[in-house]
């Protein structure tokens, strides 16, 4: 739906699939027109596609309710691409220059069509993202113009296995009737409408912390450097609290009305359940579980950070959106952390 500027775009995440139409203006800004969501059902796990012909249900109810929003119908959309295989990898290329030594825009093209052509083992490309240029060893953003005898650039390259987007195009073209405009990498997209310049060029940790997986994306310099999926999210704490003797759903309802990322250290926490012919909540033993899989989600942060080795040089600190952001009290924990 890229007509007279109607843009729409459909994220499928591990807790519910989601649809938006937007319109650009002759100022290039979008205003939102229609959103919708409905939960996933298990047809995403990890932020993959699980089940096709549940998802492509849920997609085709999903555009029928935009549609009627709209009273236009919708042909073509941008559908964000993720999961926990999802990951950079650098790739370098590099040129010798003739005697003149001077760096064209040819020559940068030049690069660009041999990082193209790159294809990872046993994985599929999905997104070439950032470069960082080289002119004979020395850091230069902007090289058209500039003398070297030697120019290299380094490459962040997204990939991920190599069904992800066949997936898609089962649930969104063959089954949904519709055509893809282009994937977008969800997490990339989440960043480019939170992260401020400044904050990419002082260097910051963004976590996108979701349902299913919690996404670390490391920038410095204006450019991403890292960019890693942990297979870790909100359901995961869902899932340890329903082991106390819940059903999933309530165990999700308990997470997000009293779970917080504390510790109680309060006497005669058993707190009565406000659902009828439920369980009562032992507050003690709700936040242990909730703050025992933080500290692993946590962990596994803190070490993909200091494997990018940019661990001293994020001046912006982290940045954190999704889902399972909002539980209560996660900025405290994550200070502490």
């Amino acid at each position: 739906m890229t007509q007279s500027g109607f843009i729409a775009a459909i994220d499928l995440g591990t807790s519910k699939i989601t649809g938006v139409v937007g319109r650009k203006n002759e100022n290039n800004v979008i205003s939102v027109l229609a959103c919708e969501s409905i939960p996933s059902d298990n047809s995403i796990r990890r932020g993959t596609v699980y089940n096709i012909d549940k998802a492509s249900a849920i997609v085709r109810k999903l555009i029928s309710m935009l549609e009627n929003t709209l009273d236009r119908k919708i042909g073509k959309v941008y559908v964000s691409i993720g999961g926990q295989s999802v990951h950079t990898e650098m790739i370098r290329e590099m040129k010798q220059l003739s005697s003149s030594g001077i760096v064209t825009e040819s020559v940068v093209e030049q690069l660009r069509n041999a990082a193209d052509k790159y294809k990872p083992d046993l994985k599929r490309k999905y997104a070439i993202v950032d470069v960082e240029y080289f002119l004979d060893d020395k850091p230069e953003k902007n090289p058209v113009g500039v003398t070297c005898s030697t120019i290299e650039a380094e490459y962040q390259v997204v990939v991920g296995r190599p069904n992800l987007g066949p997936n898609l195009e089962k649930v969104i073209v063959e089954k949904g009737h519709l055509q893809i405009a282009d994937f977008l990498v969800g997490p990339l997209a989440a960043a480019a409408i939170v992260l401020t310049d400044e904050e990419k060029e002082l260097g910051c940790a963004f976590l996108d912390f979701g349902a299913g997986t919690t996404t670390l994306s490391i920038y410095k310099g204006g450019i991403l450097r890292r960019m890693v999926t942990i297979p870790f999210g909100g359901k995961n704490i869902t899932k340890d609290i329903a082991e106390l003797n819940f059903v999933e759903s309530d165990a999700e309802q308990y997470k997000v009305k009293y779970g917080k990322a504390a510790r109680e250290n309060t006497e005669g926490s058993l707190f009565a359940s406000p659902f009828s012919s439920k369980p009562d909540i032992d507050l003690v033993e709700l936040n242990k579980v909730i703050v025992m899989r933080l500290d692993e989600i946590t962990a596994n942060i803190k070490e993909q950070i200091r494997l990018s080795g940019y661990q001293e040089q994020l001046g912006a600190g982290l940045i954190i959106t999704g889902g399972a952001s909002q539980l209560k009290n996660l900025e405290a924990y994550l200070n502490q952390k």
